[in-house]
């Protein structure tokens, strides 16, 4: 049934921009075709500008299996268009698909290759993609995307190739870097440089908004990236051109971002002024976390409805934004490093004016240039004078009689017949107005008083978080003879922690700043040593944010820190071998970031805790020789860091989780003694340090997690009898540690590392008989352990290495054949565990390793003929035995008395 006649244009085009389904839509406009293909055309561009909110590059991997369904049957994965490879699809917009290319020549590289869509092949729709490539290639600048080739596929159809942008949108970025007002502004006046060379160059963007300015990082710094000019305009066009671009009224560009004059769909209204409306738009958003019209106003507003809120309703300043954002202005103030007061503080003035100035409806009104915008930005950042100012009295009620025109006549008719009646109580007017007005004053005072116990409240926390930082982050103090000090340090914060835990005056603040210190007490309960009491903290800091979450479920961070409390209790329940407890934290703090991950897909930190709770999971099991559960749980958190990697490549952290599941599972694998599984854990587990390395600034622990990998990796060579491989992986693990150590003399743990790995390289050349390079390493490890005993003589670890390194250095001079060198190395190792064995309660193994010294230097006397002395040792042996040798040794003892009495 055909239904042109009976509704009109853009009834249609709400129909079918509703439909449930793209098969829907595309059966609907096929019953409109069947009448008018004429108006069947106008519906699709309409909908293709409606659609093209989708960015460059901004669909989400787990998006991606849309384009299963949609692909272009033409050009698909594996489709080679010229020197280009179609990899995956990367995102789709409306006029083209993009893809991941791998180019073949001149260069090998990836790059992002935009084909026009099947079926979007109008005069139209080719000239404006045609234009989108030609206005590409005339831009040369470091923030913007640059055009590297165009062409037309074998199928006839236009496409371009573009750099790579890894990176996420400027505003999660900012949000996830929690970077302050001052470090955004600074990025955001990089992405206006770039849009003014742009407007240079006669191009218009047309559709700025967050996932067209990609942040990446270029030697760790972060570079804003414009991307997706796929509307843009260029100023000096021919009139053919500017028909193609503009029959039907064609609108296009993303609702929240959209200036008055795209919503007027009147082509000569729109220049450059349209896109420093759009960069007010998303300046608006830095600052407050917000657009200044947000979706849910656009949310379920017909077509005509939409347009008139763009050209006609004014937003609030940033500042009354965030003010009014209720319990969400602390979360916004938050990712922002400030206080909620003094970011509204910090807005209001000449942040609101600058803002308020692009926004403006009237074109006329705003900056003339993006240059200007970025200008007064930087007067502002550099403490001088804004051009920007707030608008007159007089322009602000001329807009409203403008706005409101029938309303303001019945009010000056209203006004006038009360006229008479005013003089009359003008009298008793003021006596009540002054007694509001001291009301009034009171009520500020009020405000004025608890705002600053607020910022007191941040300030002192502020301290004594950092001071507890400070303590938990110093390497040295987490070495073993610290610990009464780091005990001191860390139990001097409790006080405080425990008074703000007794605060309680029912506001949200006060309350999460309780669930805080319970946290943060909960910590130092943990790092103590004392879990049972950290259990406690946890517990009380989870009742606190049930409640908040439960009163304010708008508020994302309140549920994040509930999921916090359960794993961090779950993580001391399993320490304390609670392990049906634990695993039901475990879970419950799973179920609260899986729902949180659906809700926030562009925040990547729910899902990087998703997989850190399974590999939790997965080492309890371990533990408990659950071999099958903990690997099963590996295998799940493996799988959501490969994803997470995938969608957010500029961020370190899932890098950082794969990195030690990966790790974690090689382990696994090694203590099922399944070596070649876990030689592939632990390859890959170095290839992604490596890449960490190259990608960012690794930190001196991440750097000895490298060496350590490389000694694991080293150990499975070996069991697999791969010696050479095992060597050459001994060695480089030792060039990095010595690297660490020379860096950081004062670090034990460092030192200690590196005589490990001296031990173990020593090892391996003992096992393969190199006894030369063997006691040159067992030399090389004694050394480091001697100056350890000294500087931390109350830590044992260390004496026990030492002892264990000269017995080791003992027995490979005795097989090279120098037993009377190897008596000295024996004998020091004698001294010390005879001194540790005296010990309440003992070392544990310090018997077993005492015998066999013993034993060993018996051996080594008896080869130098001085038996009388060796049956002193084969007597200590005897001592020191459980039984198992015990005949053994008394013949060698009797054939060592025999030997001395000839």
């Amino acid at each position: 049934m055909a239904v042109t006649h009976q509704l009109d244009e853009q009834a249609i085009f709400e129909t079918a921009r509703t439909a449930t389904s793209r098969e829907a839509r595309e059966a609907y406009l096929r019953q409109i075709a069947a009448d008018s293909t004429t108006m069947e055309r106008r519906i699709r561009i309409l909908l293709a500008a409606y659609d093209d909110s989708a960015s460059f590059l901004e669909t989400p991997a787990e998006g991606l299996s849309r384009f299963g369904d949609h692909c272009d049957p033409l050009e698909t994965v594996g489709t080679v268009i010229g020197p280009y490879t179609l990899l995956k699809p990367l995102g789709e917009g409306g006029m083209g698909t993009v893809y991941l290319a791998e180019q073949s020549e001149p260069v090998q590289r990836q790059v992002a290759l935009k084909v026009i869509k099947a079926g979007m092949d109008s005069r139209q729709v080719i000239a404006r993609f045609d234009a989108e490539r030609r206005a590409l290639a005339l831009m040369d600048h470091a923030n913007i995307a640059r055009v590297l080739d165009a062409g037309t596929t074998e199928s006839g159809r236009l496409y371009f190739v573009m750099e790579l942008v890894h990176g996420v949108p400027i505003t999660q970025y900012c949000d996830e870097q929690q970077l302050p007002p001052q470090a955004r502004l600074k990025l955001f006046i990089a992405v206006c440089h770039a849009i003014q060379h742009a407007h240079q160059k006669g191009v218009i963007h047309r559709d700025i908004k967050p996932s067209n300015v990609m942040v990446t990082l270029s030697d760790g710094q972060p570079v804003p990236k414009v991307i997706d000019f796929g509307i843009a305009k260029a100023i000096e066009q021919s009139e053919t051109e500017r028909a193609l671009f503009t029959q039907s009224g064609t609108i296009v560009g993303t609702w929240e971002y959209m200036s008055p004059e795209q919503a007027e769909a009147s082509p000569g209204g729109i220049d450059t002024r349209s896109d420093v409306y759009s960069l007010g738009v998303l300046l608006y958003e830095l600052l407050t976390g917000t657009t200044p019209l947000t979706q849910q106003r656009f949310r379920g507003a017909a077509y005509s409805e939409m347009l008139r809120i763009i050209r006609e309703e004014e937003p609030p300043k940033p500042s009354t934004r965030l003010s009014e954002s209720g319990d969400a202005r602390i979360v916004i103030a938050a990712r922002r490093q400030m206080e909620p007061a003094k970011l509204t503080k910090l807005l209001r003035g000449e942040l609101d004016w600058i803002a308020m100035k692009c926004l403006e409806k009237d074109r006329n009104r705003r900056y003339a240039t993006v240059n200007g915008l970025s200008q007064d930005l930087q007067r502002h950042l550099s403490n001088e004078p804004v051009q920007a100012c707030p608008p007159s009295a007089r322009y602000r009620l001329r807009k409203f009689v403008r706005r409101n025109r029938v309303a303001v006549l019945a009010a000056s008719v209203f006004v006038l017949l009360l006229a008479g009646g005013i003089v009359g109580t003008t009298w008793q007017a003021m006596r009540a107005s002054d007694a509001e007005r001291l009301a009034r004053d009171n009520e500020q005072k009020a405000v004025a008083q608890k705002e600053k116990a607020e910022s007191n409240l941040r300030l002192a926390r502020s301290a004594v978080d950092k001071y507890l930082n400070a303590i938990t982050d110093n390497p040295k103090l987490s070495e073993h003879d610290f610990f009464p000090l780091r005990k001191e340090l860390l139990e001097a914060a409790v006080p405080f922690y425990r008074s703000l835990t007794e605060q309680d005056d029912g506001d949200p603040l006060f309350q999460e700043a309780r669930a805080i210190a319970f946290s943060r007490l909960g910590s130092i309960r943990s790092m103590l040593g004392a879990n049972e009491a950290a259990v406690e903290e946890y517990e009380a800091m989870r009742r606190i944010y049930a409640g908040l979450a439960a009163e304010h479920p708008a508020v994302p961070v309140f549920r994040e820190q509930l999921a916090s409390s359960y794993f961090n209790a779950a993580l001391s329940l399993s320490i304390l071998e609670r392990h049906a407890k634990a695993e039901e934290s475990y879970r419950a703090a799973l179920a609260i970031r899986k729902q949180l991950a659906d809700e926030l897909p562009n925040e990547p930190q729910h899902c990087v805790s998703i997989a850190n709770i399974h590999s939790s999971l997965g080492l309890m099991y371990s533990d408990l020789q659950r071999f099958e559960d903990a690997e099963a749980e590996y295998r799940i958190a493996l799988k959501l860091e490969h994803e997470l990697i995938a969608a957010f490549p500029a961020d370190p952290a899932p890098r950082r989780s794969l990195i030690r599941t990966t790790n974690n599972l090689g382990m696994l694998l090694k203590a099922q003694k399944r070596y070649a599984e876990a030689e592939t854990a632990y390859r890959e587990c170095s290839q992604l340090l490596e890449e960490l390395q190259a990608k960012f600034t690794l930190t001196p622990d991440s750097r000895k997690s490298l060496a350590s990998n490389r000694n694991n990796l080293a150990n499975v060579l070996t069991a697999q009898g791969k010696f050479t491989e095992a060597e050459e992986t001994l060695k480089a693990a030792l060039k990095l540690q010595e690297q660490l150590a020379a860096e950081f003399r004062s670090v034990p743990r460092y030192q200690n590392d590196l005589a490990m790995y001296h031990t173990n390289l020593g090892t391996l050349y003992f096992d393969l008989a190199q006894y030369e390079p063997c006691i040159a390493q067992f030399k090389s490890a004694i050394a480091i352990r001697e100056s350890l005993v000294a500087a931390y003589p109350a830590t044992l670890a260390y004496a026990i290495e030492l002892s264990r390194n000269e017995r080791e250095l003992g027995f490979a001079l005795k097989k090279h054949g120098n037993p009377e060198a190897a008596l000295e190395w024996l004998t020091r190792s004698i001294d010390i565990d005879t001194s540790l064995l005296k010990r309440q309660p003992p070392p544990p193994q310090i018997r077993t390793r005492l015998r066999l010294t013993h034993r060993s230097r018996a051996d080594a006397l008896d080869t130098l003929r001085r038996h009388a002395e060796a049956v002193r040792d084969w007597e200590r042996a005897i001592e020191l035995d459980d039984g198992t040798n015990k005949a053994r040794y008394e013949a060698r003892k009797a054939e060592s008395i025999r030997l001395s009495n000839p």
